[in-house]
């Protein structure tokens, strides 16, 4: 297990940096730590970030950071109507307090195609495992109303039948509050139809049902279109958004022309699936998969998942929703998805996806799985959910880009296993994100900004090694038991002094580092 090191005596700093007007500019510079021995891909040297004011880019949405939430892990989640999981509801609001908006939710996924609307309790037809009724839309209800959610129900598609879908979307709809169902999306990869899956999590064993003997991209878009007919002639306004894609394979795509076709087509959106290990249940240890999961591609790679979508979409200005995000396939792999290792993937995978300009992207869940960021159960009478590191990543992100905060260029140079992202918000707030991948370099940062007004707080991710499911804290402290953000604000202040601040990045860490920018 790579464990932190202890304060070693530190090099003298000498560096020389520059800032271009006013606040052009940030440059910090990143010395590794005397006595540290890095792996051969550790770069030696400094490292320099260079911040650029001058060009934001693209705003982050609201309610950009999602949930996916499989249809029979709803009632595990939210609890009962009468008796809803507070535990769970309070972590997820955290996670909406972090990005001032509320954390939106999806749901769907596999189940979205195994599910249907039969509160009578009618003999099910092949490839329904679930039925839906009451019960199931009183819990949804309590979750949302508690969140103020925004909602996206996924469709049974292979059913084929867009009556039931109809029926199900006026059920959820009457009982949920402002902003409700924000978005219908109609089916889930598609292209997986005429496939059979079983694969184990732990004990569990999942079957997913072989939908169809015969399918193809053309009659998928037949029956699109009739499901969006339906719903466009019979959902009372406000109409929400219909989505389509989610598609597990690029065999698919050209289905996609003919949908967004503007004389014809009631799509509102698009959506995407990526996964950053995409194996289900392969052999590849678990020392090696969590190192894949620390590379660029299992990060700022999956944009190419998403670009035929932004491809697509851009003809007729649509948006693009990851609607299901992780670390790995099929529930994810125990040992990687449930490690520190992914409270260190997720940032930079949100980031990379909101740079692309997507919309919003959902990270996908159900209980038992090995990805899910929390684990719930009933521990001494009372609900509980217990974070995982995921949650962790994911609560860093939501710090570092808050609803309307803009993304500004970063440049680095010499970045080794280094990564970086920047916002700045309408205050003038900046906020300088540091994922430090290495396993064994520390990193002592010095930043240099031309214009701060007063201190900075300084918020570190860490854990007892890359491996690690527990010991996880961010700012200093584990999350508190109500899944509160802890007051006062989470992490150490720092003072910029000789317009300088310096702190120490240890390895497999990341930190946030908060400033306030005089105006620009």
């Amino acid at each position: 297990m790579a464990r932190t090191p202890s304060q070693p005596r530190r090099w003298p700093i000498g560096l020389t940096l520059f800032v271009a007007g006013a606040v052009a500019a940030i440059v910090v510079v990143v010395v590794l730590v005397e006595g540290s021995k890095g792996k051969p891909d550790d770069a030696q040297g400094p490292l320099t970030v260079t911040v650029d004011l001058t060009h934001p880019g693209p705003a982050i949405p609201r309610s950009f950071l999602g949930l996916s939430i499989e249809y029979q892990s709803v009632p595990a989640y939210f609890g009962p109507g009468a008796r809803p999981n507070r535990a769970f509801v309070r972590r997820v609001a955290a996670l909406g307090a972090a990005q001032r908006a509320p954390v939106a939710l999806r749901i769907g996924g596999n189940s979205s195609d195994e599910s249907w609307w039969n509160p009578a309790r009618r003999p099910r037809p092949h490839g329904v495992l679930y039925d839906l009724g009451p019960a199931w839309v009183a819990s949804l209800a309590t979750g949302q109303a508690r969140l103020g959610a925004p909602v996206t129900l996924g469709l049974n598609l292979a059913l084929d039948d867009p009556g039931n879908a109809l029926s199900l979307v006026r059920a959820v709809r009457a009982r949920l509050r402002t902003p409700g169902v924000a978005s219908l999306e109609i089916g889930n990869e598609p292209d997986l139809f005429t496939h059979a899956r079983t694969f184990r999590v732990g004990r569990l064993i999942v079957h997913r049902p072989r939908q169809r003997l015969r399918y193809s991209p053309a009659r998928y878009v037949a029956e699109t279109q009739r499901y969006l007919a339906a719903l466009s002639s019979n959902v009372r306004a406000p109409r929400p958004r219909f989505a389509v894609g989610g598609f597990a394979s690029a065999s698919y795509f050209d289905a996609l022309a003919p949908l967004v076709d503007s004389r014809t087509s009631n799509v509102d959106e698009l959506v995407a699936h990526s996964y950053a290990i995409t194996a289900c249940n392969g052999e590849t240890p678990v020392d090696k998969l969590r190192a894949q999961l620390l590379t660029d591609g299992a990060s700022r790679g999956l944009t190419k998942t998403v670009a035929p979508y932004l491809a697509a979409a851009r003809s007729r200005g649509l948006p693009v929703r990851v609607s299901e995000l992780n670390s790995a396939v099929c529930g994810g792999v125990r040992g990687v998805s449930d490690t520190f290792t992914a409270a260190l993937w997720a940032p930079d995978a949100l980031f990379a996806l909101a740079n692309a300009g997507v919309r919003q992207v959902d990270m996908h869940t159900w209980a038992g799985a090995y990805y899910a960021p929390l684990v719930v159960g009933r521990a001494a009478g009372r609900d509980v959910a217990r974070p995982r590191p995921l949650y962790y990543g994911l609560m860093l992100f939501a710090l570092a880009a808050p609803a309307g905060s803009r993304l500004v260029p970063v440049r680095l140079t010499n970045a080794g296993s280094t990564r970086a992202w920047a916002t700045i918000d309408p205050r003038g707030a900046l906020r300088l994100l540091l994922i430090n991948r290495s396993t064994t370099a520390s990193r002592e940062v010095l930043v240099r900004v031309a214009a701060v007004g007063g201190s900075g707080r300084l918020t570190l991710l860490r854990a007892p090694g890359i491996d690690a499911r527990d010991g996880v804290t961010l700012g200093g402290r584990e999350l508190s038991d109500d899944g509160a953000l802890a007051r006062p604000p989470l992490g150490a202040s720092v003072s910029a002094r000789g317009r300088r601040v310096r702190f120490t990045l240890p390895a497999a860490s990341a930190g946030l580092l908060t400033l306030r920018v005089a105006s620009r």
